[in-house]
């Protein structure tokens, strides 16, 4: 990590669960000691860090549907015999595919919605 790029942790973060989760954990002790401070925020500041906080959360549940979703079916794919023909095996391979597609889907749909919430 360059010195000279100020984002590059920000950047690190975005991409993985476990530190939207540590963030979201250190989200409650970083208000607890802030409250005790000498400076009492105003409303707007802690409305922003209680977005901020919660949208670390939903980040970290997106990433972990979107890894569910991403697993592919356990179902094999036959092998090529006498009584399979590549024409079967192709049709086969079609429907494993379409099947696994709405889950596929489903995973596009957290990833981009993790870039409009980040």
């Amino acid at each position: 990590m360059k010195l000279l790029d100020p984002f590059a942790g920000y950047r690190l973060a975005s991409g993985h669960p476990f530190f939207h989760i540590a963030l979201f954990t250190a989200s409650w002790f970083v208000e607890l000691v802030g409250e005790t401070g000498f400076i009492s925020p105003d409303e707007e500041i802690k409305d922003a860090f209680h977005l901020l906080r919660w949208g670390h959360f939903v980040l970290f549940m997106l990433a972990i549907f979107e890894a569910i979703a991403n697993q592919p079916s356990d179902i094999p794919v036959s092998k090529k015999d006498e009584e399979n023909n590549e024409e079967e095996l192709e049709r086969e391979k079609q429907v494993i595919a379409n099947r696994d597609g709405s889950w596929r889907l489903f995973s596009r749909i957290c990833n981009t919605l993790s870039v409009f919430i980040y």
